[in-house]
C-alpha cells in the first residue's frame, strides 16, 4: 500500500518537473517584444513551482520514512496473528 503512495507522490514530482522542462511558447508574437510583466509572472511561477517541489519531496522524505518504521510493526502484527491461528488450531 505504502509504495502505491510514494508512486503517486513521485508522479507529482515528474509532472512538476515535464512542465518546467517544456520550452517555454509565447502566445503570440508581440508577446515576445519587451513585454516584462509576462517574464515576471512566469519566473513568479517558475519560483512556486520550486517550492512546491522542495515541500512534495520533504513530504515524500518523511513518509518514506515513516514507511519503513511502520513496515516492522506490520510485520510483527502479522507474525503475532499466525501464531494465534497455531494455538487455534491446537485447540480445535
Amino acid at each position: 500500500m505504502a509504495d502505491g503512495y510514494a508512486v503517486k507522490e513521485l508522479l507529482k514530482i515528474a509532472n512538476l518537473l515535464h512542465q518546467a522542462a517544456k520550452p517555454y511558447k509565447p502566445r503570440d508574437a508581440s508577446a515576445t517584444v519587451g513585454d516584462g510583466t509576462d517574464q515576471l509572472a512566469t519566473i513568479k511561477l517558475v519560483r512556486a513551482m520550486v517550492t512546491n517541489l522542495t515541500e512534495k519531496g520533504a513530504e515524500l522524505y518523511q513518509c518514506l520514512a515513516k514507511e519503513e518504521n511502520l513496515r516492522v510493526i506490520v510485520l510483527c502484527v502479522i507474525y503475532r496473528l499466525q501464531d494465534i491461528k497455531s494455538y487455534q488450531s491446537l485447540l480445535t
